[in-house]
């Protein structure tokens, strides 16, 4: 059984608005003058066949008094047609929840504190029973507060999902109600859990948008955004940059420009970060003697013996035999306020020529990334940093061979190579004739 969740609800306190916080994205919900809520712990405990996540808050003002089980069993769910976001990583989930009026067959929006957890099958037409728990195979899903007006807003990450953005897909979507409970001190604790069933009425099949009139920016430079500390593969960078470069200077400005605007107020820290290192890949100053800006984006290179870092004119990046790779290494708790990457674009646009030729690799990563380590400029590096270098390099060296050479272990953040292994890695690689295929673009193994 895989679930995939995000524990993320908290509650960003106000007067005047109800915030749900998902993916580190606060969306605020508007509501009367009188409605406060102040929130308290939260827990979240998983075992292998169920999750629980639980919220106290102390202070709920401004709803209706709770309705009884009877009312709660009738609540039916009006959705609101999906959004897509981060250019189909997500979709944005909308709609109310509404109850019969008593004695009519119409309905009117839930107007009590209510928690509720939006659950979505992982792969397409995928069918799943809920109604004893939206627990099972392949569920994603997100928690959350219903506003006031029985409105609600969550945000549903699709990366783990079997999910082409490209096209218009349909997934089983359904909403189940927390738990709510008094308080010793009158407040309110909350129980959101994968043993609560779906509400009957709010299963089923919703299509995803098609997003295919952004094709060029979902299948580029999205793979290429993680790199390179989520994703070190550096050919998915490497693909983009070539693709931009083919574009014209004015042309593949513009395509980051609007990677730009898909991707602003997103959740994910340095998901925007790909457009300085893509502008270190393919332009290169108009007047001799000028080096493109350093980002300040919380990644760098401390080299204090390098007079205006002359000896790194990409920082924090270093190519060899034509391989870019990320040497620097990220500041943990990012703080202040980074450059944005228009102001890059425009550096680009007023100082900045491509290069004459696209990236074409002239030898196998392993061995590029040894000439780096075995450079002047690199062992002058401060013991912490040429360690995190040499590290970061690696694991990159590692990624672009993946499926090329056998038995390579895939290497995470806190993963590296001990030197014995690099070592016998590279006195392997360098009996293979192991090459850059440019219509491909990616590395080879001819025989």
């Amino acid at each position: 059984m895989l679930v995939v969740h995000n524990v993320s609800l908290r509650m960003l306190l106000t007067l005047l608005t109800v915030a749900f916080m998902t993916h580190g994205e606060v969306a605020f919900a508007k509501q009367e003058q009188d409605v406060e809520i102040r929130a308290g712990r939260i827990s979240f405990q998983e075992d292998e066949d169920s999750w629980t996540q639980q919220q106290e808050f102390v202070v709920v003002r401004g709803f209706a008094g709770r309705p009884t089980q009877e009312t709660l069993d009738l609540v039916s769910v009006d959705w609101a047609p999906l959004k897509s976001a981060g250019r189909g990583r997500s979709v944005t989930v909308h709609g109310t929840l509404r109850v019969p009026i008593e004695g009519g067959q119409n309905t009117r929006p839930v107007d009590w504190f209510q928690g509720i957890t939006v659950c979505v099958v992982g792969y397409p037409d995928g069918e799943a029973d809920w109604s004893k728990g939206i627990g099972g195979d392949f569920t994603i899903w997100e928690s959350g507060l219903v506003n006031r007006d029985g409105t609600f807003e969550l945000r549903l990450d699709l990366r783990e999902a079997d999910h082409n953005p490209l096209q218009a897909q349909a997934f089983q979507f359904g909403l189940a109600l927390a738990e709510h409970s008094k308080t010793a001190d009158g407040g309110w604790h909350v129980e959101w859990n994968s043993k609560h069933p779906a509400t009957t009425s709010s299963v089923y099949m919703r299509e995803t948008p098609d997003l295919s009139y952004i094709a060029w920016e979902v299948q580029l430079l999205d793979p290429a955004s993680e790199w390179p500390f989520d994703d070190y593969d550096t050919t998915k960078f490497i693909r983009a940059a070539n693709a931009l470069r083919t574009l014209g200077k004015e042309e593949a400005l513009a395509k980051l420009e609007e990677y730009t605007r898909l991707t602003s107020g997103l959740w994910r820290p340095g998901e925007q970060d790909i457009i300085f290192w893509i502008i270190r890949g393919i332009f290169e100053p108009i007047q001799l003697g000028e080096q493109i800006p350093e980002p300040l984006v919380g990644i760098y290179t401390m080299d204090y013996h390098s007079r205006k870092n002359v000896a790194w004119p990409i920082r924090p990046m270093a190519t060899a035999r034509d391989i870019p790779f990320m040497v620097g290494r990220t500041i943990p708790g990012r703080s202040g306020i980074p450059d944005h990457p228009s102001s890059h674009i425009h550096w680009a646009r007023l100082h900045g020529v491509l290069r004459d030729e696209p990236i074409t690799p002239s030898a196998n990563p392993v061995l590029a990334a040894e000439e780096i380590f075995n450079s002047p400029r690199f062992e002058l590096l401060q013991d912490y940093e040429l360690g995190n270098a040499r590290a970061s390099a690696r694991r990159q060296a590692v990624a672009m061979l993946q499926g090329v050479v056998e038995d390579l272990p895939p290497l995470g953040f806190y993963d590296s190579l001990a030197d014995e292994q690099w070592q016998e890695l590279l006195e392997r690689t360098s009996k293979m004739d192991i090459r850059w295929d440019a219509e491909q673009q990616k590395f080879v193994l001819h025989e």
